[in-house]
């Protein structure tokens, strides 16, 4: 088992323990700099056996110290899990590059502009990629006349804001109603696509965006609101996928690492680009459960001088897969039906969290949901029992 020299930096959620996981699987341990907020205790991503150490940060201050503890005479290689922690790999790049394998662009602060969705869909354009119609404001400022409805929100860049600031709305009142109540200041509204399918590239970009890894695609079927972590089918790619448009965006970046690109088709069979995500991607464990390792391509042609892109067979064999707590959340919300869920279930070759080589996260995943749901039967009770002891 090769220890401590693949530094994983992210959150604690199924993106991170997907990436070790994947690692661990090839007799590689991580070490892990976790951001968690101090008050959520007990990180099931930590109960993962293939980590070797872990670090658990709460900002850039203590990420930066972290990773600077894990300086040897030998390079690290540096994977992130979250766009915050690719944005501080960023904006840290000279700083770092001597010290460290890292993923990244060769210009500091690229990737950082990278990650506001204006910035991001111009390049797009520029390399012949289809965008939807878009807008950005400032929260504070007047709303446009010339928005299209149905229409989507997001938080202009991707490490501001949160999960509740993304909506779709039909008409001006309900988009004014959701945006005084929105978190980031500066707001990407961009044209609603009445999609026949949701699909992701997911792959590794190697020599400057020169050479780059795409084995498949991630085909939604299952959609959550706000988010693509779905019941999902990773499938051969059907060859109408814009790979070479994609690969002059990774070009024209200069991007070395592992990324995602995410494409909505319309009834048409049109293409449009949505967004790029410059890090390890939460619905990567699809390739790897496909027989693809991303992950650990990125590992050892970063530290295996003997090993190049020749030596990667890409050849994947079909898989569905199930974020199975999400699926249950989709369910417990009226999302889906049980018997939908069941059915999907049943379809499933494997899961994001429960794999039985590395069991003990998914029993910390249930212990988490056990006291959630608990609380969520004892508020009504408690709420009863105030109401009839105070009842006049």
């Amino acid at each position: 088992m090769e220890r401590n020299k693949v530094i994983v930096i992210g959150g604690n959620h199924h993106n991170t323990l997907g990436l070790i996981r994947s690692l661990g699987r090839k007799g590689v341990n991580s070490s892990l700099i976790l951001h968690n907020p101090p008050e959520m205790k007990n990180a099931y991503v930590l109960k993962s056996k293939y980590l070797s150490d872990y670090d658990i940060v709460v900002d850039e201050g203590t990420m930066l110290q972290a990773l600077r503890k894990r300086m040897t005479d030998e390079k690290k290689v540096v994977v992130c899990t979250s766009d915050f922690a690719a944005s501080v790999i960023d904006r840290n790049y000279n700083a770092l590059r001597m010290s460290f394998c890292l993923p990244g662009c060769r210009e500091q602060g690229l990737l950082t502009r990278l990650m506001n969705k204006r910035t991001m869909q111009e390049m797009a354009q520029q390399c012949g990629l289809e965008t939807p119609f878009s807008v950005d404001i400032n929260n504070n400022h007047e709303l446009p006349d010339n928005i299209p409805y149905p229409c989507i929100v997001k938080p202009a860049a991707s490490i501001e804001g949160v999960k509740a600031d993304i909506g779709v709305f039909n008409s001006r009142v309900g988009l004014v109603k959701h945006l005084a109540n929105c978190k980031a200041q500066l707001l990407h509204i961009e044209q609603f696509i009445e999609k026949s399918m949701e699909y992701q590239l997911i792959g590794c970009s190697l020599n400057d965006g020169n050479d780059i890894i795409v084995p498949g695609r991630s085909r939604i079927i299952t959609q959550p609101v706000c988010t693509n972590t779905g019941f999902l089918h990773y499938e051969h790619l059907d060859g109408t996928e814009p790979i070479e448009a994609c690969k002059r965006f990774l070009q024209k970046a200069h991007y070395n690492g592992l990324f995602s690109m995410e494409f909505l088709r319309d009834g048409q069979g049109k293409d449009f680009f949505m967004e790029i995500n410059f890090r390890n991607d939460g619905n990567s464990i699809c390739v790897t459960e496909a027989g693809v390792n991303l992950p650990y391509i990125w590992y050892k042609l970063n530290t295996d001088t003997g090993f190049s892109i020749a030596n990667v067979n890409t050849a994947i064999k079909e898989k569905y897969v199930m974020p199975e707590f999400n699926e249950i959340g989709l369910w417990y919300t009226q999302q889906i039906s049980f018997v939908r869920m069941i059915r999907e279930l049943r379809q499933a070759d494997c899961f994001m969290e429960f794999t039985p080589d590395d069991p003990s996260p998914t029993g910390g995943k249930m212990a988490f949901w056990k006291s959630m749901m608990k609380a969520v039967v004892k508020r009504p009770v408690r709420v009863c029992y105030y109401k009839l002891r105070h009842k006049k």
